[in-house]
């Protein structure tokens, strides 16, 4: 049920009319006719507005009808303060909690569904609740000749009105009305008990009393006319005529068709051009890119009214629904977005809304990323160089980073803000040894940073974690460039804002340092910037977008393109771990769409990108059209020593083992990897210091042995890595144009196709060739005998990984298998609200009850920011439509401004492209300014004389080219 706008109470109360009083033993009743259709009396429901409810502990009936021993409904206040609904029929109750003391209700039975149901609202309609409960009851009931009765002994409430209507009607419409008709019995007790329906039961009641029923201001209810219900944030389209609705807009006090409704803007980029601002559902006219906001004020015939506001973002689009955009490098680093709220399949829609508003910084349910590193703490320090000992002034290092004692806290890090030299602090962290007092700790690493210094500034990072590959990153797998591919699909400029703000504290924070930070991850901070962190962790894909479209300047990227030079110096050209290296290439290949500000170094990114394509990609793909890497644990990762294993056994013990030693094991998950021995041996069971293997270990007996905890054993490949990647190489493939790329993507998206799809699950395989996911012949028991799965949930998840790469591969070919497995992908992910090839499951870790857990800020990035999924939408019909070439021309006339020699037209596009064209004769050719696609364009005149000094100028108006 959508919010409905504030509402407020009037002082008089005459003009709401009147209630009847029913009080402790005031009691009503009237016969129910023998006749159609209550002889045959099939789905039913009732509908009431009270006031001053008093429960008592008997359960105290308000409202039955039907007939003594075959059945009845009934409205009763019970004991807890809820509302209740009961079912005689098939003794079924259930309740709804109202939460204020004036409410409307509506219960009743539906034998199709065979759902009982009540609901309640408060008299403004907010505060919804409902309750329901299945009674089984599919046949109708002869409840002719029994009675309505109203009242009980202990009953204490204020009736405005009751209704009894035949039928269903769907939950969570709109609250009954004040004013309306009920065809089975109607009672709006406005001074007389008598039944307005054709039934003719009226009540018959002694020393009936009547109270003023409240009154209240009218609700507003602004809408799109036609939007999703469960959107927000809805969207027209830029440039065409869209109509809004004030038509569920509610009047508590009489029949809503006495509402007066008049609108008026806000704000926008544009003013709106209305047809009729006093209609229930105007049309607007003159929309551009960005976001609008309008008012609605309602009145009734007493001249009580309500306002509400209507946010809406306008988006060019093509016929086809695919945003055109004024930067062209939009569609590049995006893809072929869809207008929010057209996707055939909404659940990915609502998903994008939903994950948009609930991860950026600073949100109410997001709070694990906080800017405590930003916060200076008291005191100032002074650091040495080579030295892991930091000494303070005026500080309270125990307090504040050891809990009182000298043990460091767990998950905090020690930020010094050490003089960058370029009249800035960076923000460079250590985690520490000890606090030794409360003016000196010590570092886990020697201090090497800038040389020694003082009075530095220095703050605490509480949640180290929260940013270093946790699942619950700020920006893991690009939640940024998910929050601007929001803002280009809805025109809301939240969006933007948010985008820009956590890409900002992303770049400043410790993680990056603005770029000074080129390693993290275990316990000692970088020295030189010779190591290289996950990419994926740093996500920079929004960030390098975000120096682009903020222009923030050549500090920014000369970091950028230290950090970039370092990875292109450290492997830039070698594939082990696709998805990394994927994004590796993509930094590169955006650095020479985007560094514009330095061509000699994008012209230099340009043929670094060439190169990496042909050296690293085309030259390491396998024959079967994927990329192979090694399974951690057979060049890195040891998890240090103290396992003892004997030849011939399948019994291993750990001493002081810790880390990836997990504290129990479960069959066939997990391999052990001992040091010098080639063979992985799968774990049965275990403890934390025990294990039991599946076959006996075959190498030499030895103790105090390396080990390695591993779910992969030798060579394979992940299939969502593998979409990844292919990103990262298309950006490369946009800065380059090498036709490498054309061979690369349709190979490895054909293996994905038909070797990495999981057609049980209609997702990706978790892993395929490695020899644990394959049938295994010399050692048949140690491996599993298929390809590494998951369950369906997970399996539709890792799609999201591979949407962008789909997209690629369908605009570059427009081969009919991409697009029937991108959409069998695309359904099987987001198909919980429906939508082509949907078959009612979903990637389950998308979902959320109520709120959506912090753990899951990666897969906001997984699906709409790096994956980009969204891409998919534009992709498959075909991407945006070629510009066609028409003829505009725009006449004029210079002699009605005396003096004026030509006249500029200038011409906007509802992308917000703007175009002048100087003319001195009449008409002008405005071809060139009109993109045909977009539908109608801004257009203003200026009058020049001839030394161009301006004479007049236009009001702005719609210019119609279709």
């Amino acid at each position: 049920m959508r919010l409905l706008a504030t509402w407020m109470i009037c002082a008089a109360c005459c003009f709401g009319g009147q209630s009847l009083s029913l009080t402790a033993g005031k009691t009503g009743t009237s016969s129910i006719p023998v006749s159609a259709p209550w002889t045959d009396l099939g789905s039913v429901y009732i509908e009431l507005r009270l006031h001053g409810v008093s429960c008592s502990a008997d359960n105290s009936p308000i409202w039955r009808f039907g007939k003594s021993g075959s059945g009845s409904l009934q409205v009763r206040c019970d004991a807890n303060g809820n509302i209740d609904v009961i079912d005689w029929t098939v003794s079924q109750t259930t309740s709804a909690s109202p939460s204020g003391p004036d409410i409307l209700v509506r219960a009743g039975r539906n034998i199709s569904t065979g759902l009982l149901f009540i609901e309640v609202w408060n008299v403004d309609g907010s505060g919804y609740a409902v309750g329901t409960n299945t009674h089984g009851a599919t046949g109708t009931a002869n409840w002719g000749g029994g009675s309505v009765d109203i009242g009980y002994a202990n009953t204490n409430v204020h009736v405005a009105f009751a209704r009894i209507l035949e039928g269903t009607i769907g939950l969570a419409s709109p609250p009954p009305a004040i004013v309306d008709d009920g065809d089975l019995g109607d009672w709006e007790l406005e001074g007389d008990t008598t039944d307005d329906s054709p039934n003719e039961m009226d009540l018959s009641i002694s020393g009936v009393s009547y109270t003023g029923t409240p009154t209240y201001n009218p609700v507003a209810v602004a809408e799109v006319d036609g939007q999703a219900s469960w959107t927000s944030r809805p969207t027209v389209r830029a440039g065409f005529p869209a109509t809004l609705t004030g038509k569920n807009s509610i009047n508590f006090n009489e029949d809503n068709q006495t509402l007066s409704h008049f609108w008026t803007q806000l704000s926008g980029p544009t003013t709106l051009v209305w047809d009729d601002r006093t209609a229930a559902s105007p049309e607007i006219r003159g929309t551009l890119f960005g976001q609008y906001t309008v008012k609605l004020t309602v009145t009734d015939s007493a001249g009580l009214s309500g306002s509400s506001t209507l946010t809406i973002g306008a988006i060019p689009t093509d016929d086809n629904g695919v945003v055109i955009h004024s930067d062209p490098l939009i569609y590049q680093v995006f893809g072929p977005l869809t207008r929010h709220g057209t996707s055939p399949w909404p659940y990915i829609d609502e998903r994008h809304e939903a994950f948009a508003e609930h991860f950026y910084a600073d949100s109410p349910g997001f709070t694990e990323w906080e800017d405590d590193w930003d916060d200076a703490l008291g005191g100032t320090i002074a650091v040495t160089e080579n030295s892991a000992i930091v000494t303070g002034t005026g500080t309270d290092f125990q307090n504040d980073f050891c809990s009182g004692g000298t043990s460091p806290d767990a998950d905090s890090a020690f930020i010094i803000w050490y003089d960058t030299g370029q009249g800035s602090y960076g923000r460079r962290y250590y985690t520490i040894t000890s606090c030794d007092s409360a003016t000196q700790v010590t570092l886990t690493a020697q201090y090497k940073t800038t040389g020694s210094d003082s009075g530095l500034n220095y703050s605490r990072w509480g949640c180290r974690s929260c940013l270093l590959g946790a699942s619950d990153n700020a920006n893991y797998y690009d939640n940024v460039l998910a929050q601007y591919s929001m803002y280009y699909r809805s025109g809301f400029t939240d969006f933007l804002t948010r985008a820009r703000e956590m890409a900002s504290r992303n770049w400043r924070g410790p993680v990056s340092d603005e770029g000074r930070m080129r390693y993290f991850g275990g316990d000692t901070p970088p020295q030189d910037g010779s190591k290289l962190s996950a990419n994926r962790i740093w996500a920079f894909y929004g960030t390098l977008w975000w120096m682009y479209e903020s222009d923030q300047g050549e500090t920014a990227w000369n970091w950028m393109e230290a950090a970039i030079d370092d990875w292109l110096n450290d492997g830039g050209t070698s594939v082990g771990d696709v998805r990394e290296v994927g994004y590796r290439t993509g930094y590169v290949g955006l650095a020479a769409l985007l560094d514009a500000g330095d061509a000699e170094k994008q012209a230099e990114y340009e043929a670094d990108s060439d190169d990496v394509i042909t050296v690293a990609w085309l030259a390491r793909l396998q024959p079967g059209g994927h990329y192979q890497y090694s399974a951690s644990g057979y060049t890195e990762g040891w998890c240090g020593t103290g396992v003892a294993v004997t030849n011939g056994s399948t019994s291993v013990t750990g001493n002081g083992t810790s880390g990836c030693w997990p504290g129990s094991q479960s069959n066939g998950t997990n391999y052990l990897l001992i040091d010098g021995d080639s063979l992985a041996y799968r774990i049965s069971s275990g403890n934390s210091t025990s294990l039991t293997l599946t076959a006996p270990y075959e190498g030499a007996t030895q103790s105090d042995i390396g080990y390695q905890m591993i779910n992969l054993v030798g060579l394979g490949v992940q299939p969502f890595l593998q979409g990844n990647g292919m990103a990262g190489v298309n950006f490369a493939y946009e800065a380059s144009g090498n036709e490498d790329f054309e061979d690369i993507l349709p190979a490895v998206m054909d293996w994905t196709i038909s070797t990495g799809v999981d057609p049980s699950t209609r997702g990706l395989y978790y892993a395929a060739e490695f020899n644990n996911c394959e049938a295994e012949t010399t050692r048949p028991t140690e491996y599993a005998g298929e390809k590494c799965v998951s369950g369906i949930g997970g399996a539709r998840l890792y799609s999201c990984e591979v949407m962008r790469a789909f997209s690629a591969r369908y605009l570059m070919d427009g081969d009919p298998s991409t697009l029937a497995a991108g959409d069998n992908l695309v359904s099987a992910t987001f198909g919980a609200l429906g939508g082509p090839g949907t078959d009612g499951s979903y990637a389950f870790e998308l979902s959320n009850s109520g709120t959506i857990d912090a753990d899951k800020a990666k897969n906001f990035g997984f699906c709409f920011g790096a994956g980009n999924a969204p891409s998919w939408l534009g992709a498959r019909l075909g991407g945006a439509e070629t510009r066609p070439l028409i003829t505009v021309q725009q006449g004029f006339r210079l002699a009605d401004v005396p003096g004026a020699t030509t006249a500029v037209f200038t011409v906007t596009s509802p992308a917000g492209e703007t175009t002048e064209v100087g003319c001195a004769t009449s008409p002008c050719d405005l071809s060139s300014a009109v993109d045909y696609r977009l539908g109608e364009h801004i257009l203003t005149v200026t009058y020049l004389d001839g030394a161009d000094k301006v004479l007049a100028v236009s009001d702005p108006q719609l210019l119609r080219v279709r």
